[in-house]
């Protein structure tokens, strides 16, 4: 294989991203056959696209060509996002999951949905509202109602 096309920090996460996703993958089995079913799943998924963008990113024909197809702005000469906007990105999404965990799947998806509308898309209060109520109603409908599934309610609520 020729040359990590990337700087030591895009190496760096995807070794830290891997070993996340194996730390999963190993928790996962001491969970009962039908709990163990979704995370070893997002695991192998995960490990699949973790593979397809090392890959990528190695200097070679093939990888290059691998590179244009699954992401053909690669080609272009935009500059990428600096630093500090995929780090808040990342802290974001970090954010919402210690959400979903602390204050249930409901009330983080309102949550969520709100801020990210008003604070990273910069949208109006009211604009942000209706479509947090409109995706939290939603949520709990198809959940709730349709499907049958008590949603998780989080550690504030008592949730485990």
């Amino acid at each position: 294989m020729k040359r990590f096309s990337g700087d030591w920090t895009d190496a760096a996460l995807l070794a830290c991203l891997s070993a996340f996703t194996l730390t999963f993958l190993v928790a996962a089995r001491h969970y009962a056959a039908e709990a163990r079913v979704f995370p070893v799943a997002v695991s192998c998924l995960m490990l699949s696209l973790l593979a397809l963008e090392f890959i990528s990113r190695q200097e070679s024909d093939w990888s290059r060509s691998l590179r244009k197809r699954l992401n053909p702005a690669s080609a272009s000469a935009a500059e990428p996002y600096p630093r500090v906007r995929q780090l808040t990105a990342m802290m974001w999404v970090a954010a919402g999951a210690i959400l979903f965990w602390v204050a249930g799947i409901l009330l983080a998806v309102a949550l969520y949905v709100l801020a990210s509308m008003r604070f990273r898309a910069r949208r109006s209060y009211a604009a942000s509202l209706a479509v947090s109520a409109g995706v939290t109603l939603s949520t709990w409908v198809l959940f709730s109602v349709i499907l049958k599934i008590d949603l998780y309610r989080g550690i504030l609520v008592g949730g485990s």
